[in-house]
C-alpha cells in the first residue's frame, strides 16, 4: 500500500562538515550515507564461543570483528535480538547460505539515531549477533522491538568470510541488508545496501506478514535483492558515503513510500513478521 508518510528505515541521517562523515541511516527522499568508524579491535582469543565454532571464531578475529553477544532466544526474554525462534518475538529472519562459502553472519542494532550509526562499528563495538553459517545451513534470529528503546529496531544484517572483512572504518566489508522493525506501526521495512561495497555478495531478502504465510508458500509480500530496494553508489563508484534506492516498486501491495513517491522499502510486516534472507 502507498504511504503519504516518510518511514525512516534506519532514522535521519547527517553529514558532518568537519569529517568524512556518515551514517548507515537512512530516509526515504534521502541519500544514504556511511560513517569513518574507529581503530578496529580483535577477539582475543580462537576459541570455540555460543554459535561459533573455533573456526568461525579464527574467521572473525583475522578480519577484525569483536565477537558478538550471542544471547539464546528464550520464552520472557528481556533482550532484543536474540538467537533461535523460541520466545515470543514479534519479528524472525530465517538466515540461509546458500554459497559455497562458509561465512559468520553478522547482526547489529542500535537505539535512536546515532546509536544505529555507531553500532555498525563491528570491529570497536561488539554485535548483537555472530553466527557461524557453514555452505547450505540455515540460522535464525528474533527480533523483539517491544525490548529496545522507543519500541523500535535499526540495523542490519551482513557477513563476512575468507573473501570479506572489514572496511578500512571497521564496517563489515559486504552487501548488508538493513531493518527498521516495530509493532507500533505499519512501517516495518527492509532494504539492500551496497554503498561499502558495490562488489559485495548478491543478496536476497523476502518479507512475510507471518512465518505461516511462508509455510504455506504464499508469495512474499515484499522482496528485496542487489537490484530492487538496493541502495547504490552513482557514477561507477565501487564504495560511498552517499546513495540512492533502486528498483522500487512504489504503490505495491506491501510497501512503503514517501510523500513524492520517489522511494520506497520493502514492508509487508504490519503487526510482526518472517523475513526470510538468502546469501549467494
Amino acid at each position: 500500500m502507498k504511504s503519504a508518510v516518510a518511514s525512516a528505515v534506519l532514522g535521519a541521517a547527517l553529514l558532518s562538515s568537519t569529517s568524512l562523515a556518515a551514517s548507515i541511516g537512512h530516509v526515504h527522499g534521502a541519500n544514504h550515507v556511511h560513517r569513518r568508524a574507529p581503530t578496529p579491535a580483535a577477539v582475543n582469543e580462537k576459541r570455540a564461543v555460543k554459535f561459533m565454532t573455533t573456526e568461525d571464531v579464527a574467521l572473525i578475529q583475522s578480519s577484525g570483528v569483536l565477537a558478538g553477544k550471542n544471547v539464546a532466544a528464550a520464552a520472557g526474554s528481556t533482550e532484543a535480538i536474540t538467537v533461535g525462534q523460541a520466545g515470543n518475538a514479534p519479528f524472525v529472519a530465517q538466515l540461509n547460505n546458500k554459497s559455497p562459502n562458509d561465512l559468520v553472519a553478522v547482526v547489529w542494532a542500535g537505539a535512536g539515531q546515532w546509536g544505529a550509526v555507531s553500532a555498525t562499528f563491528v570491529g570497536a563495538q561488539q554485535a548483537d549477533v555472530t553466527h557461524g553459517l557453514k555452505s547450505n545451513t540455515s540460522t535464525w534470529i528474533s527480533f523483539n522491538p517491544a525490548n529496545a528503546a522507543g519500541n523500535s529496531l535499526s540495523g542490519a544484517i551482513s557477513a563476512v568470510s575468507a573473501d570479506s572483512g572489514l572496511s578500512q572504518y571497521g564496517q563489515v566489508d559486504n552487501t548488508w541488508i538493513e531493518y527498521t522493525l516495530s509493532t507500533e506501526n505499519q512501517f516495518s521495512t527492509t532494504d539492500v545496501s551496497r554503498l561499502i561495497n558495490m562488489n559485495g555478495q548478491k543478496v536476497e531478502v523476502l518479507n512475510y506478514p507471518s512465518k505461516q504465510a511462508f509455510e504455506d508458500n504464499a508469495a512474499p509480500a515484499c522482496t528485496g535483492d542487489n537490484e530492487h530496494y538496493a541502495y547504490v553508489c552513482s557514477g561507477g563508484a565501487t564504495t560511498c558515503i552517499a546513495g540512492s534506492m533502486i528498483g522500487t516498486d512504489v504503490g505495491a501491495a506491501g510497501n512503503t513510500a514517501d510523500a513524492s513517491g520517489m522511494d520506497g522499502g520493502c514492508s509487508g510486516m504490519p503487526t510482526g513478521g518472517y523475513m526470510v534472507i538468502n546469501f549467494y
